[in-house]
C-alpha cells in the first residue's frame, strides 16, 4: 500500500509540474511567468489528480520555493451560472524559480522509472518511447560488446540511483566490475566512444541518451529521456 501511495504522489506532483512546464512554452519573453488554470468544477476521472491534491501540491511548490505568486488569483467563468454548462476557473499567476528545471527532472525521472521505461534483458537494452514503440540496442556479437554492455549498465545504474551528479572514472570501473568486466580508468575514454558510435548512434538514440564528459567535474554526465 505504501508503494502505491508513493507512486500516486509522484505521479500527481509530476502532472502539476508538467502543466506548469507546458505553460512556460507560452512565455516568449522568457520571464518565467505562468498563468495556471485550476478548474474546481470539473469532474475528475478515476485515476486523475484530485482537486485537493492539486491545491496541496501547488502549496508544496510554493513552500519549497519552486513557484511564487506574482498576483492574486483571478476568477474566470464560462456559461451561465445555475446551468449545466457553467464552470468557474481560478487563474493563478506564478513566477517560476530557476530551481524548477532540476525539480521537474527529478520527478520526471521518478515517474519514468516507475513506468519501467527502460530495462535490460540478457544482452539487449530496451527503451520504451512516448508513442509506445520500443527501441533496442543489442550487445551480442561485436568485439568489445561485453565491455560496452557493462559500461552501459554501470552508467544507467548511476543515473537511476545517483541523481544528477556526474559519475567518476573510479565509480565506473567499480560498477563495471560488478557486471563482470574488469578495466582500468585509462581504458574508459575508448569504451565510451565505442558505446556512443557503435551502439547508441546506430540505434538512432543519440538524441535520447546523452553521455557527456565534464572536465571540471572530472566525470560523465548521463541523461536518458524519451
Amino acid at each position: 500500500m505504501a508503494m502505491q501511495a508513493d507512486k500516486k504522489y509522484i505521479r500527481s506532483v509530476f502532472v502539476v509540474l508538467n502543466k506548469i512546464k507546458d505553460s512556460l512554452l507560452f512565455d516568449p519573453e522568457h520571464k518565467k511567468t505562468v498563468d495556471y488554470m485550476f478548474n474546481g468544477n470539473a469532474q475528475r476521472l478515476p485515476g486523475e489528480i484530485g482537486q485537493r491534491e492539486e491545491r496541496d501540491i501547488l502549496q508544496q511548490l510554493r513552500n519549497e520555493g519552486v513557484i511564487s505568486d506574482t498576483d492574486e488569483a483571478d476568477i474566470c467563468t464560462i456559461g451561465k451560472q445555475g446551468t449545466a454548462n457553467y464552470q468557474a476557473f481560478e487563474k493563478f499567476h506564478f513566477k517560476v524559480a530557476d530551481i524548477f528545471e532540476g525539480y521537474f527532472e527529478k520527478y520526471q525521472k521518478s515517474q519514468m522509472l516507475m513506468d519501467n521505461y527502460f530495462w535490460f534483458d540478457n544482452n539487449t537494452f530496451f527503451l520504451t518511447l512516448r508513442d509506445g514503440s520500443v527501441k533496442t540496442i543489442s550487445f551480442d556479437t561485436e568485439r568489445g560488446s561485453s565491455q560496452q554492455l557493462a559500461l552501459f549498465k554501470a552508467i544507467t545504474d548511476h543515473w537511476k540511483f545517483g541523481g544528477n551528479a556526474p559519475i567518476t572514472g573510479t565509480q565506473v570501473v567499480e560498477l563495471m566490475a560488478k557486471y563482470g568486466s574488469v578495466v582500468d580508468v585509462s581504458q574508459l575514454k575508448n569504451i565510451f566512444s565505442n558505446l556512443r558510435n557503435k551502439k547508441i548512434k546506430p540505434a538512432g538514440l543519440e538524441n535520447l541518451i546523452s553521455i557527456t564528459y565534464k572536465k571540471k567535474l572530472t566525470g560523465w554526465m548521463v541523461k536518458i529521456i524519451r
